[in-house]
Parts: C-alpha cells; structure tokens; sequence
C-alpha cells in the first residue's frame, strides 16, 4: 500500500490510491569513467594480463516472489565490463508502476524511468526498478484487501530486492535510492539487508504524522486542524481514528489508518542514526511537499551524510521555479527533464563510494 499526495483546494492531500487502484484493477556533466575493455568497473582491480570483454547493454525483467505472489520489474545494466554497482530505484508515496507513473492517471512524471536512464549514461551503473505491490507486474504481490496493507509489506519488498541482487555476480554493491517515503523504506530495509550505500532523493525527515500535519496546517480552519491533530494522535498511539469530517475524510480515511498507523511509527531522523553506510541527502529547493528542514533533519541524524541542495527541483525530481504552472507540469508532463543539479550529485557520489 502507498498513497500519494495531491495538490487540492485545501491542501496537500493524502489519498489511497489503492482504493481506486485495487490489486484486481489494475544529464549531467562529468560522469564516472566509462566502462569500457580497459576500464573494469565494480571493486575489480584491472587485470594486466587479461583484457575483459565487455557486454552489451542489456534490459532483462526480473521477479520476485514475497508473501503474497509475485512481484516484477526490470533491471537495466550498461555496456561493459562487471562486476559494477547496482542501484535498486524505490518508489515514494504514491501506487506507482517502474516508471513513477499511476496507473490509470492521465498525469504522468516517467521519473525513474528517465533516472535509471539517466544513471546508466552518466554514472554506467545498473539499476532496478519494479512496480509497487498491488499493480502492474507486481498485482499478486499485495494483500487482497486494501485495510490489510502495511507500510512494513513495502519494506520487506525491498530487503528481498536487495538480497536477490547481492546473490547476482553481475553486481558489486547494491545502493539504495528512496525518492520521497522511500528514502524511509530504504533505511529500514537496511536494517535486514546488508547495503554499501544509499541515496536519498526528496525524502521526508519528519515522521508521518508531523509531515501530514506541516502540511496541511495553512490551509485548515481551527476546528479541522484540531480534529486533524487528535485523529494524528490516535494513530501515532496505535488507535485507528474512526471517520472524520469531510474533507479529512479523504485525508485519512478509515480504509487506510491500518497503514497509516504502520508508517507513522518511524521517526526517519531517528532510524538513519542507524544506518552505517556512506550517503547523501539530495534534496530541491522549489519542493512543494518536503523541504531544507527534511534533509537537514537527516544529516542531523546521519552526520557524516553529504547534504545536496538542488535550485529549481522539484518534489518529482524535474526542472521547474517556483512558478505554479512550472510545477504543475513537473507532476503531469513526462518530457519536463530531470533537475540539471541531480545528475552531477549523484554521478559525484557515486564516483566516491563505488569504487
């Protein structure tokens, strides 16, 4: 289960689009030196007597079985010579298939797809990406029903992920990049799966519940910001907080504190603490939906984390101002290209921690 946030009349809102979208229904500058037959990439050390003979770029679909069925997507490796690093794309709030789309959603972003893309040029690693349980590939890989949906199902997924790739020869290391919640996820599913690094991409440093609240404050009378703030309360404690007023409703609606509940229980700050690989924290400066405060929250939790402040990204990752016809555009039009401030962070990053 995830959910996505939606720009509406009153404010960021939060929606299941798992209750529209059931299981049933369905480039920067200076990249890493090219990997060529004389440039092994991964930690092989150069072979001074036997050239390597470099492969192919290869796009292959890939599975994975969890408790419920199966899960897919597809793992994009470029020409050259391996091992080389792995980097696992992981989703953040919102049922999006491999690409960062919602399926059915007439709006569409394309941003992992345009990352991975992205991430093979520039920086020549591979990556994994894969549809969110419950849809597209991944349809058997959910609960059958939308209130038995756990934020931890989302987590496991990626620990399995990440232990199906450290058994694959091909790969090196494995790094994680969570966009958004998945920043969390891939954290949390740290603790279970060994990593050698992770990226963060626009990912929260409040707790849910906090985040929600931030949110939506500016754009709620007194009385609904107080029905909010004690529904919060109710969930952070582990109590489902019963149907609320319209339009909270939609805003937590009674289908969904089951996960809400699972979610709001982690404090990012405090679980990245934990986390003892090398990372960074990208994050955008015209982000409607998380900001500066997140990713200095993170840093503040993971000191050694370099901190990224990228001009004119926005929450999707793409090139837009402030402007709201800019940012609209950003969420809804696939050809509005990634940041240029993103590629060369993370190709610098890269550079650093993979070899």
């Amino acid at each position: 289960m995830s959910f996505r946030y939606l720009g509406l009349s009153f404010g960021l809102l939060l929606v299941a689009a798992a209750c529209s979208s059931s299981p049933a229904a369905g480039s920067g500058a200076g990249g890493l030196p090219d990997a060529g037959a004389d440039a092994p990439t991964g930690d092989a050390s150069p072979d001074t007597t036997t050239a390597c003979t470099p492969e192919p770029e290869t796009s292959e679909p890939v599975t994975l079985q969890n408790e419920f069925g199966t899960l897919g997507g597809v793992l994009e490796i470029p020409a050259g010579c391996g091992p080389r690093p792995v980097i696992v794309l992981i989703s953040g709030s919102g049922s999006t298939d491999r690409d960062g789309n919602v399926p059915g959603d007439p709006d569409r972003t394309d941003v992992y797809k345009m990352l991975a893309a992205a991430l093979r040029a520039d920086a020549h690693v591979a990556t994994l990406r894969y549809d969110d349980h419950g849809i597209g590939a991944s349809t058997s890989g959910a609960p059958a029903n939308v209130e038995d949906f756990r934020f931890d199902i989302e987590i496991a997924d990626a620990a399995r992920w990440i232990t199906q790739l450290r058994a694959d020869p091909r790969f090196s290391k494995v790094i994680l990049a969570g966009h958004s919640q998945g920043s969390l996820t891939a954290i949390l599913a740290a603790k279970t799966a060994p990593i050698d690094a992770w990226i963060s991409l626009a990912g929260a440093g409040r707790p849910a519940g906090r985040l929600i609240h931030d949110q939506l404050a500016p754009k709620l009378t007194p009385e609904l910001l107080a029905e909010l703030d004690a529904a919060i309360a109710k969930l952070e404690q582990g109590e489902l907080a019963g149907k609320l007023s319209s339009p909270l409703d939609q805003v937590l609606p009674m289908v969904v504190q089951p996960y809400l509940i699972s979610w709001m229980k982690y404090d990012p700050k405090t679980e990245v603490a934990a986390l003892e690989v090398p990372g960074v924290v990208v994050q955008g400066l015209t982000d409607r939906q998380v900001s500066t405060l997140d990713a200095e929250l993170l840093v503040e939790g993971k000191p050694d984390a370099k901190l990224v402040l990228v001009e004119n990204m926005s929450h999707p990752l793409k090139q837009a101002s402030a402007d709201s016809a800019e940012q609209h555009a950003a969420y809804s039009d696939p050809s509005v290209p990634l940041a240029t401030g993103l590629m060369p962070a993370l190709v610098e990053f890269l550079a650093a921690n993979t070899r």
